[in-house]
């Protein structure tokens, strides 16, 4: 029987942020992943139905790394230029973007 309303789900294992939820037997996202943050959760998750009866497996979620840094407009900042024979800081403004300071 395919009733996803006659089984209760719960995640028993590797929410510990609880970035993660079920709701009608989908596994959703609570918010964004960060890569940097974490690049895969594994999470073990039970079933109950109405007669008592359990099941449970792993899920493992991996997290794809993507580009988050928008650069707008490299031109725009003009050429580098270093005084020092020794050093250059290279900030975020150099690369056109809002921060200034160095990563």
């Amino acid at each position: 029987d395919d009733d996803v309303s006659a089984l209760t789900f719960s995640i028993t294992a590797g929410n510990d942020d609880s970035l993660f939820d079920i709701r009608n037997g989908q596994l959703f996202v609570n918010g964004t992943l960060d890569y940097e943050a974490g690049q895969s959760y594994t999470l073990s998750i039970s079933v109950n139905d109405t007669a008592d009866n359990t099941a449970s497996d792993t899920v493992q979620v991996d997290v794809n790394n993507v580009n988050d840094v928008q650069i707008t407009d490299v031109a725009a900042a003009g050429p580098l230029s270093c005084s020092s024979p020794s050093s250059l800081v290279i900030t975020g403004r150099n690369f056109g973007l809002a921060s200034q300071s160095p990563a």
